[in-house]
């Protein structure tokens, strides 16, 4: 196909558009700074914003400077102003997202180690920050306790629904990788006859306890401080592992659920994940790969799930969806 100059010239334009990063690191620089609650208030001169946040007045003139041109900030006779979108970086939605000093938008820190997650399958995430996500959370308590708080949030759009669709009484549930106990501690708080045991590894056991005493709940939940590739609390009514398989290798995978399987023996045990080749948006594609940029895997099909199941001597019976590609997967032993 023949294009003329013109053409070639108006794609390349947005193709440069597209992948150019100024304006995304600008952003988080931004964020990360902390300049609009700075100015929230009213405009402050340039020399005046960059002593109270600890940086270079040079580079804080360009960077709002360059900002100012998408309406965040204003910048008149040096005086540095909140723009008409300014108020987008004032939300804890954004901070979240954005802000290098909180542990989620440590994340795209893997984005740089791309090219060797594609071509290795490992971490992207280790091969730019030479060592994985998790430790490098660790080190920070601060980092640990914000990425903690995001999950929550997050899973705070969908546990409602799952809960719900679990349809309990009485059951022992087992919540195998559960944070800091937010979906259980959901399903206790819904089916007050249920008893929960969760299972992390000591210093997320630790917050998880705090959290469940703060609800009412330590005399209705057992806290198992492992890793779940160790054997499992057994003869437990139904297992849940959620948002958990996606951060690990096949390999891996199937050792975890050769560890529910030995467990749960009859029980039901219910994955919640995204899957792939479904009912997935732009928000499920683009997180697809960022987890597998940090931790080299990322999202499953049914298909690959029920795969990875057979070798663990388990049967995919049955998915149900959540909400968007958010999907929960029934698994039973294999007959």
């Amino acid at each position: 196909m023949t294009r003329t100059p013109e053409e070639v010239a108006q794609a390349l334009q947005e193709l440069h558009r597209t992948a150019d990063l100024t304006t995304p690191y600008a952003l988080r620089a931004a964020v990360t700074l902390d300049l609009a609650s700075r100015v929230a208030g009213g405009p402050l001169g340039a020399p005046e914003l960059a002593g109270a946040v600890g940086a270079q007045v040079a580079g804080v003139r360009k960077l709002v400077r360059l900002l100012a041109r998408d309406g965040y900030f204003t910048l008149d006779d040096d005086q540095v102003g909140l723009g008409p979108r300014g108020w987008l970086l004032l939300e804890d939605a954004t901070r979240a997202r954005l802000d290098h000093g909180r542990g989620y938008a440590r994340v795209d820190d893997a984005w740089p180690g791309l090219v060797e997650a594609i071509r290795t399958g490992g971490s992207g995430y280790e091969a730019a920050r030479g060592k994985s996500f998790y430790a490098e959370l660790g080190d920070d308590e601060q980092l640990v306790a914000s990425f903690d708080g995001q999950l929550a949030e997050w899973s705070g759009h969908w546990t409602g629904r799952l809960v719900e669709a679990l349809g309990l009484s009485d059951e022992h549930v087992v919540d195998v990788g559960g944070g800091t106990g937010a979906l259980l501690g959901a399903v206790l708080l819904a089916y007050p006859e249920t008893r929960g045991t969760l299972v992390e590894l000591p210093s997320t056991a630790e917050r998880a306890g705090r959290s469940f005493a703060e609800q009412g709940l330590s005399d209705r939940v057992a806290i198992a401080t492992q890793s779940f590739f160790e054997p499992l609390p057994a003869g437990a009514d139904l297992y849940l592992i959620a948002q958990v398989l996606h951060n690990w290798p096949d390999g891996e995978t199937v050792a975890i659920l050769e560890r529910l399987s030995q467990a749960a023996g009859d029980a039901p045990i219910v994955i919640v994940e995204r899957l792939t080749g479904g009912a997935e948006n732009d928000a499920d594609l683009a997180s697809d790969l960022l987890m597998y940029a940090v931790f080299g895997v990322g999202e499953r099909s049914a298909a690959e799930f029920a795969a990875l199941a057979g070798e663990a001597g388990l049967d995919l019976v049955g998915t149900r969806q959540v909400l968007g590609a958010l999907s929960t997967l029934e698994l039973r032993p294999s007959r």
